[in-house]
């Protein structure tokens, strides 16, 4: 800040005005860098995790309409009906095994891949024996039928059950990654938005600083005068009027530049307008004298109606006047008493007098 001291007016305003840009922009590209980093994490695991689980479940699904197909296929009489079930079995398949595929794209972490290749090694010589019994069960002859019914059971079923159960382990893995990537970005977000505040909460308390700064030094006070008639306030700041200009070394401090004389009145009364001349003040540098310059009130005083109504009763009481006029009706009233006093007196007299010559 002491350099910023020692800027003139000008390049002080461009230098704060840039350091709070500055910081205003760091704030601004961390709030970009925030989201896209919560962006692609997002897109990430939506991709690996969210859509991997929609792969898995429709994998699923196809795979156990491909076994349902089967079965049909084994438990119906009418032609028409088991090429129907023969048709879907197949489309099935081919559906399954284009979401297994899928699948294998999206499984990015050790468990998933484990999983993965441990339902790929179950299904090896699945489909054998599937397509053995499907081609059993569409035979033409009589214990092709019994025969279907056997291995499906036997060797198939098991089978169907095992692979089924990988699949479910492998959802489960997904849906648990899923949720622990959905905490790891909602910390990411929190930790990105405290950044964010404390970058903003910093740009503002060095804004007010600086601010503060540029005040203090481009409107210092040079003087102060008592006031009066203004409530619980009893001084004001005088600063100049304008700026000045001066022709100086460029090396020159400026706190070298001091007030020599000041020209102000005592006190003065409320109200008083901000800008109101109120004195003067010569400043000096190196005792050679650069600028006279007006000195105004920094800021506008309303007056005290009580304050104001309560000095003009004592300026009253205290004028000569007033004084006078009291000492007047002291001695007139101490004139009174005196008179009354003496003819009180002399009605007395008068009294004891009519006595005696009664008696």
């Amino acid at each position: 800040m002491q350099k910023l001291k020692d800027m003139k007016i000008k390049k002080r305003l461009n230098t704060g005005f840039k350091m709070v840009t500055g910081i205003a922009t760091i704030a601004a590209v961390l709030g970009i860098i925030a989201m896209l980093v919560a962006s692609g994490r997002y897109e990430y695991a939506m991709t690996n995790y969210g859509f991997s689980q929609g792969d898995i479940g429709k994998a699923m699904v196809t795979f156990s309409e491909t076994r349902s197909a089967l079965r049909a296929v084994v438990g119906y009489d009418e032609e028409d009906m088991i090429e129907a079930q023969v048709s879907l079995h197949d489309q099935k398949k081919e559906a399954f095994e284009t979401y297994l595929k899928d699948i294998e794209s999206t499984m990015v972490f050790p468990q998933a891949k484990e999983a993965y290749n441990t339902l790929v090694t179950d299904l090896d010589g699945y489909w054998d024996i599937d397509a053995e019994v499907l081609e059993l069960a569409t035979s033409s002859s009589d214990d092709g039928y019994l025969k279907a019914q056997e291995i499906d059971t036997g060797e198939l079923s098991p089978q169907y059950d095992k692979i089924y159960q990988d699949l479910a382990t492998l959802m489960d893995l997904n849906v648990q990654k899923g949720d622990a990537s959905k905490a790891s970005l909602h910390n990411m977000e929190l930790i990105f938005m405290i950044v964010i505040i404390a970058v903003i909460v910093v740009c503002i308390v060095i804004s007010i600083r600086i601010g503060n700064t540029m005040a203090v030094d481009i409107e210092k006070p040079l003087a102060e005068v008592n006031l009066n008639l203004a409530w619980e306030k009893d001084t004001l700041l005088l600063v100049p009027e304008k700026d000045v200009t001066a022709l100086l070394p460029n090396d020159v401090d400026l706190n070298s530049i001091v007030v020599s004389e000041v020209e102000k009145p005592e006190s003065v009364n409320a109200p008083i307008t901000k800008g109101e001349i109120l004195g003067k003040a010569t400043l000096s540098y190196a005792n050679h004298e650069l600028a006279t310059i007006n000195l105004v009130a920094s800021e506008d005083v309303q007056r005290s109606d009580l304050l104001y109504y309560w000095e003009g009763a004592k300026n009253i009481i205290s004028s000569p006047w007033f004084l006078g006029i009291c000492g007047l009706f002291v001695l007139l009233f101490i004139i009174y008493l005196i008179i009354a006093t003496i003819y009180n007196r002399r009605d007395r007299r008068k009294r004891k007098v009519k006595k005696y010559r009664k008696f």
